[in-house]
């Protein structure tokens, strides 16, 4: 009997002091109205039915706040069982878990319950270790109309070893027995070209429930040894804290795996890099519950981000074309898009890497041409696959009211690389800017442009037309930006103005699209020997015709102004022709080149020299003569051996 009334009164004490700290008074009141008769009624069981926790309101030895019931390292919940005899038909309980080192273990509240008298309620306490050891726990029940009562644990917190194994497919193995064996001084290395390294986790008897962690730190570019010591060392001396997530790298594991006794599970680990760094990463593989009774697996690896080849991107202002850039490096300072009407439209063949999204971003912004510090709103970019690596990027503009040019920049941003800009003007001034080019011939190329025909393939000049058509080319291409449905032009006529015996027939056909442009071919059919003035037009519907002109040649292999004559022409004529066959500059060997008086440079083996000024322009077969350089497009047909053109100066 005196172990009860010992018992009873510590619970009676305990109880109030947690209700009412050391104040007597209130102790007074808390124990007014209560019986010791009244606390009679409660039981606690450890299982169903049964009363070895606590009976009739009296603690059991081994349950006690001085001698706790020890909880195992493998169990993670308690299920206690309630219920009260007293003399009130329905009474509410309430259980509160207070743990002595919440560092250790810690425990969850069960909620309220309504008891009935007579019947059992479970009520359980769900522990969570944080590291390994032992805490001391107390659990006050308080029944409304009873006396409180107080029981005591020791819940123990493991640090076992899982019964586990990983292994991949070229790293070998990950985890053995639950040990690491990717570990920081190991150094495994994920390459670039990895975005999924897969584990395959087996187990023995006991199957397991596991969840992960990430945590990383960023290198810097490079990789190696030395960046996995420096990881180490920063961590270790404080001045680096690995971080769930980076700008970039993402990792992504998978959360509440479930790992079957006897069987694989594969366990995929996910990189999507952003930036071409190294990062060191961190996966801590956690057993649920923690420490009750294994203890986590931290895997340590490096992840490689730095690409291993040059973007492999390129721009046309047409389909499959690569005018605006080539492996990612703009050729063109400024691209201008002359119509007003329609949207920019760029043509973007990508070929992506392992490291490359399926489509970089990109981004449009403009500003006022005259004012670059004035953005404009309103544009859009659109982007559609045409297949075969090729897109159509189009920015659609709502052009300012005073119909002012815009200056603007597409950025292009790959993933780990260097974003690249490629700048272009917008027509905004109502009216399409048209230009006209050959695609024959690079010298004289620029046929039509700023409204006006360039001197070589001006029809009213003194000597008419500078540029030839030699006899070995039929035919000749045009393009005309913007296309003709969108301008006030109609297709072109063709027409011949002297010496029209020297042909049976010239014709004009097209036009065949090549996105924002239009090319129109012209057809010459020889009848006899001799140069005959061709002259294209395109009439205008609100202003004058644009008309240009050519010499076609018929019947003979050598010519003064044919294609190889015209270099000849503009060099010795005093004018430095752009395109020419060698560009003008000042270190060119004078052993293996010689300069005109136009300032052209041609190559001593294809010229013949007499008092100082250039003679004869040696013309040789298509395999072994000269060519401009750059684009040659076509290659003319001859009829006959090479011939030397003659051109006195």
């Amino acid at each position: 009997m005196r172990t009860v009334i010992s018992a009873a009164a510590a619970c009676i004490t305990l109880a109030a002091n947690l209700r009412t700290g050391d104040d007597p008074a209130a102790l007074a009141l808390v124990l007014n109205g209560v019986t010791l008769g009244d606390q009679q009624g409660i039981r606690l069981g450890s299982a169903f039915g049964r009363r070895d926790v606590c009976d009739k309101g009296v603690v059991s030895d081994g349950w006690t706040p001085s001698e706790p019931a020890q909880v195992r390292g493998s169990e993670s919940v308690l299920q206690l069982f309630l219920a009260v005899d007293g003399a009130r038909e329905v009474a509410k309980a309430s259980a509160k878990v207070v743990s002595a080192d919440a560092s250790v273990v810690s425990a969850a509240s069960p909620p309220e319950v309504v008891l009935h008298r007579g019947l059992e309620v479970a009520l359980p306490i769900v522990f969570t270790c944080h590291k390994p050891g032992t805490g001391t726990m107390s659990v006050v029940i308080n029944v409304e109309g009873q006396v409180p009562v107080v029981v005591g644990l020791n819940k123990r917190c493991s640090a076992h070893a899982m019964d586990l194994v990983a292994n991949t497919g070229d790293l070998g193995r990950v985890i053995d027995k639950g040990s690491s064996l990717w570990t920081h001084s190991r150094g495994v290395v994920i390459p670039v070209s990895r975005e999924i390294e897969t584990l395959l986790f087996s187990t023995g008897e006991q199957s397991l429930k596991l969840n992960a962690e990430v945590g990383m730190v960023d290198l810097g570019p490079g990789y190696g040894a030395d960046k996995l010591q420096l990881a180490v060392d920063r961590i270790a001396s404080g001045t680096a804290t690995p971080t769930k997530s980076d700008d970039g790298l993402v990792v992504n594991v998978p959360v509440n795996s479930t790992i079957s006794q006897h069987g694989v599970t594969a366990f995929p680990l996910q990189f999507h890099c952003w930036a071409p760094n190294t990062y060191m990463v961190e996966v801590t593989l956690i057993p649920e519950p923690i420490y009750q009774p294994f203890a986590p697996v931290k895997l340590s690896m490096l992840k490689s981000c730095a690409p291993t080849s040059s973007l492999d991107m390129t721009i046309g202002s047409r389909p499959k074309a690569s005018d605006l850039a080539v492996k990612g490096i703009p050729k063109v300072s400024m691209f201008d898009d002359p119509v007003p009407t329609l949207p920019t439209t760029f043509y973007v063949h990508f070929i992506p890497d392992v490291t490359d999204e399926t489509f970089p971003k990109m981004h449009v912004a403009c500003a006022m041409a005259h004012d670059d510090s004035v953005p404009v709103t309103g544009v859009k970019l659109l982007d559609k696959p045409l297949g075969g690596n090729w897109h159509e990027v189009s920015a659609a503009f709502d052009c300012p009211k005073n119909k002012t040019d815009l200056k603007c920049a597409l950025t292009t941003s790959p993933r780990l690389r260097d974003p690249f800009t490629l700048y272009f003007s917008k027509c905004c001034d109502g009216n399409p800017k048209v230009e006209i080019k050959s695609e024959d011939f690079e010298i004289f190329e620029t046929v039509f442009t700023n409204g006006e025909v360039t001197r070589g393939w001006a029809p009213d000049a003194a000597n008419g037309p500078q540029m030839v058509v030699p006899t070995e080319l039929d035919s000749i291409k045009f393009r005309i930006t913007p296309s003709i449905r969108i301008t006030d032009l109609s297709n072109p006529t063709v027409s011949c103005g002297q010496n029209c015996e020297a042909l049976s027939s010239v014709e004009v056909k097209g036009p065949s699209q090549g996105g924002r442009s239009d090319i129109f071919t012209v057809n010459h059919v020889c009848a006899s020997a001799g140069s005959a003035l061709v002259q294209l037009t395109f009439a205008s519907s609100r202003g004058a015709p644009i008309s240009f002109a050519w010499w076609k040649e018929c019947g003979r292999g050598a010519f003064a102004f044919s294609l190889a004559g015209m270099v000849l022409f503009a060099a010795i004529g005093g004018t430095a022709m752009a395109g020419g066959f060698y560009a003008c500059a000042s270190n060119m060997d004078p052993g293996r080149y010689v300069r005109s008086p136009g300032g052209m440079y041609f190559r001593r083996s294809d010229v013949i020299e007499a008092n100082g000024k250039i003679f004869r322009f040696v013309q040789r077969s298509p395999s072994t003569g000269p060519r401009t350089p750059g684009k040659q497009s076509r290659k003319p047909r001859r009829s006959g051996s090479g011939r030397a053109m003659t051109s006195v100066v």
